[in-house]
């Protein structure tokens, strides 16, 4: 059965580049609120707890945005991770959209560590075997051991204290630096998908251009602690000059 480039674009973007964006967004928030805690806890306005609190929110819904991406897929509940989304790939490769931006796919693949050999095949072999040698590699990452170990932390975390509080089960969480490593990783899968198939660019030289985007509510998280007197301004404003009639 052929994939449309509709239906590959609504399922990239109601899977992948949701996740992507809320793990981004609450990160931005909980990483501003973490830069300036002692600021916040020292303040007189004895607001420690409220920032607490949406802190802890902050980080509940990263940590579940990026076990969902890394999910495993389910017959009996079908999920839109990164791993299903690969799978249907593979499965429709022969009767996928064609391969048109080949130069920038070429250059993506090689940036993210694909081999010259198999990287040369963008541009001499069929598209169908462009799509396998790219979900070989891809699965190559996803099962790298590092990146296994942080997924298996994220589901740990998950499973075993926000969506059940186990109490005899000890559990060690990711660092943020795993877990920032994982978004890494599915956006420059998002990134290919999008160069291969969509003639979207997600990606472009490292650089994921929808997490700008996911950054303003951090960036509204300052404008508030500013606008509390918790923080200084980064960018004070200018005194207006007197009219001189």
């Amino acid at each position: 059965m052929t994939l449309s480039k509709e239906e590959l674009d609504e399922m990239v973007k109601a899977g992948a580049v949701t996740d992507i964006f809320k793990a981004e967004r609450a990160y931005a928030v909980l990483k501003t609120i973490g830069e300036n805690a002692e600021a916040i806890n020292a303040s007189e306005r004895n607001v420690g707890e409220v920032f607490g609190v949406l802190q802890g929110h902050a980080q509940t819904e990263a940590l579940i945005a990026v076990a969902r991406l890394y999910d495993r897929p389910s017959k009996r509940y079908p999920t839109r991770c990164l791993q299903a989304l690969l799978g249907e790939l593979e499965a429709k490769a022969a009767d996928l959209p064609p391969i048109t931006q080949k130069y920038n796919l070429a250059q993506e693949l090689t940036r993210q560590g694909m081999s010259a050999d198999e990287v040369a095949l963008v541009n001499s072999a069929p598209d169908v075997d462009v799509t396998r040698a790219m979900m070989a590699f891809l699965r190559g990452r996803l099962d790298a051991p590092d990146a296994m170990e942080a997924v298996e932390r994220v589901k740990n975390v998950r499973d075993k204290r926000i969506a059940h509080n186990e109490a005899a089960h000890a559990v060690e969480g990711p660092t943020w630096k795993a877990v920032l490593r994982l978004l890494t990783l599915a956006k420059e899968i998002v990134g290919l998908v999008g160069w291969a198939y969509l003639s979207t660019v997600y990606l472009h030289e490292g650089r994921y251009f929808l997490s700008d985007n996911a950054e303003r509510p951090g960036l509204a998280m300052r404008r508030v602690l500013e606008g509390l007197g918790i923080i200084e301004p980064r960018f004070p404003r200018r005194a207006r000059q007197p009219i001189v009639e």
